[in-house]
């Protein structure tokens, strides 16, 4: 088992007083099978009216800071400590069905997946050059 802590500051200067209105952050990473969150602070500069944590729709979770005054500056410091152990972590596989570029992916995966396949920019054909030159070097992934 491993220990890490992880020390993160975030500074914004500005040239006059702003209003500062509710900031998310994302600063807490999640356990999963080979990881578990031993601690997390959380310091804020100036003080905010309220800090409170949600989870979003993918289990991540969010820290909501919301603010009521001016300031020139605004600091965020976080510090986690996380327990880490590779030696848990499951010997993932690619699918067969994964090995060829392109692939289709199964019908029930498709509603969470269309905004990251739909195109943004349908004109532009840079992405589209890219991809068939990529296609033509690499046509079958092979594990390590």
């Amino acid at each position: 088992m491993i220990v890490y802590t992880v020390h993160h500051s975030t500074v914004y200067r500005y040239r006059r007083s702003v209003g500062l209105g509710q900031h998310q952050i994302l600063f807490r990473p999640r356990d999963s099978f080979d990881q578990r969150l031993l601690d997390c602070k959380l310091e804020v500069r100036p003080d905010p009216v309220e800090i409170r944590w949600i989870h979003d729709v993918f289990g991540n979770c969010l820290t909501l800071v919301d603010f009521n005054t001016l300031a020139e500056v605004l600091e965020f410091e976080t510090t986690i400590r996380l327990e880490h152990t590779p030696e848990k972590a499951p010997d993932f596989r690619i699918e067969e069905y994964a090995r060829e570029h392109p692939f289709a992916y199964d019908g029930n995966e498709l509603p969470d997946l269309a905004p990251y396949i739909r195109r943004h920019y349908p004109d532009d054909t840079a992405v589209r050059r890219a991809c068939l030159v990529h296609r033509r070097r690499v046509r079958r992934f092979e594990p390590r």
